[in-house]
């Protein structure tokens, strides 16, 4: 995974992005290559997880609540600001 000041990956198609309403300089990306985190309003990227996502949103309550879903249905969750990812048990 790349490092921390890292642009994100060329050539990769943005899914998805979403930010935290409450902590505006953090941002999160879905990707074909996984979730990406940014704390410095999008100036540099880490991978967060290798998750292919579709979609991405933060809870506006909760920066770090963050949920992804995938295009086979599904559903990712970090709790942590993206530190950490453990798929949603079935609904």
């Amino acid at each position: 995974a790349p490092t921390t000041g890292s642009p994100l990956p060329a050539g990769e198609p943005l899914r998805s992005l979403a930010l935290a309403p409450r902590v505006p300089d953090v941002l999160y990306a879905a990707l074909p290559s996984g979730l990406w985190r940014s704390t410095d309003a999008g100036v540099s990227w880490a991978k967060a997880d290798e998750t292919v996502a579709q979609c991405v949103a933060v809870n506006p309550d909760d920066p770090n609540h963050v949920v992804a879903g995938t295009a086979d249905g599904r559903i990712v969750c970090s709790r942590d600001g993206g530190v950490t990812w453990s798929a949603l048990a079935a609904l």
